[in-house]
């Protein structure tokens, strides 16, 4: 009986540790390829730490992301590309709005998507 009433009592600490661990995603950033300008715009915006984050270029023309708010070009991300940075679980991305804009012609079709989990 002891060993049932140890086994119950262990049973939710395992449960909350388990949830714990696992990510909370954002919902998905859509932005189309007219939205897709020659100044920095708030493709993402965020209240906290991301430890994972994807980038999908799907337009014809590169376009450049900043993680600090538009002051620094950070990268360039080629058309029909995507960019995944290796952020790990030191929640090393800062809080900041991801920025994109295109680098140089405006594109023409397609959609840059971004998703990220914390």
């Amino acid at each position: 009986m002891k060993k049932l009433l140890v086994l119950i009592l262990l049973i939710p600490s395992i449960v909350i540790a388990q949830s714990a661990i696992e990510p909370t995603y954002k919902t998905l950033s859509t932005v189309a390829f007219g939205s897709v300008t020659a100044s920095y715009t708030a493709f993402l915006s965020n209240s906290v730490a991301l430890f994972d984050l994807d980038i999908l270029n799907l337009t014809d023309q590169p376009i450049t992301c900043s993680f600090d708010s538009g002051t620094t070009d950070h990268v360039v991300i080629p058309a029909y590309s995507s960019y995944s940075p290796k952020l790990g679980r030191s929640e090393a991305y800062l809080d900041n709005p991801v920025q994109c804009k295109r680098t140089s012609s405006a594109p023409t079709v397609g959609s840059v998507y971004i998703s990220g989990a914390y």
